[in-house]
């Protein structure tokens, strides 16, 4: 295999920095590894693709370089899960304070969600997030996700 000619080091090695193996609830684990089974396993089945984004943000949910790449893959696969897993997902990488990649994959379930339950579900995060970072607000919501959190947390 030929050499990178850039000297730009691939995105798993500019988000672990020099640490080749992370440390996570007393467990070693290969950040890259994670990352590069998502990579190459686009063609699996959603239930399979969901449980490792699951078991990488469990995993790895403290990192914040790490989550904003698994982030990166999960908005191109996103349109494939039912937005429960993805609301699942987006609370499992809420470990970290959220980013406006993170901003960017909640309005866009947002804007696809038809029940009210995955809505409810949504705001409900989007609250508890809210409590924690109150500027999350300003990051550029949907406005009508904004207005039900603001309405779920009664302010005008």
């Amino acid at each position: 295999m030929p050499a990178c000619s850039s000297s730009i080091p691939p995105p798993a090695i500019r988000a672990t920095g020099d640490d080749i193996r992370w440390e996570s609830d007393g467990t070693l684990t290969l950040p890259g590894y994670l990352l590069a089974q998502l990579d190459f396993t686009k063609d699996a089945a959603p239930h399979e693709r969901a449980a490792l984004y699951q078991h990488s943000l469990n995993t790895l949910a403290s990192f914040p370089d790490i989550v904003r790449q698994l982030l990166l893959r999960l908005r191109e696969d996103a349109g494939r899960f039912d937005p429960a897993i993805v609301i699942t997902l987006l609370r499992a990488a809420s470990r970290t304070e959220p980013d406006e990649l993170y901003i960017m994959l909640v309005n866009e379930l947002w804007r696809r969600l038809d029940d009210n339950r995955e809505k409810q579900a949504t705001i409900s995060l989007m609250t508890q997030l809210a409590s924690t970072w109150p500027h999350i607000t300003r990051m550029g919501l949907d406005r009508h996700l904004l207005t039900a959190i603001k309405t779920a947390t009664g302010q005008n």
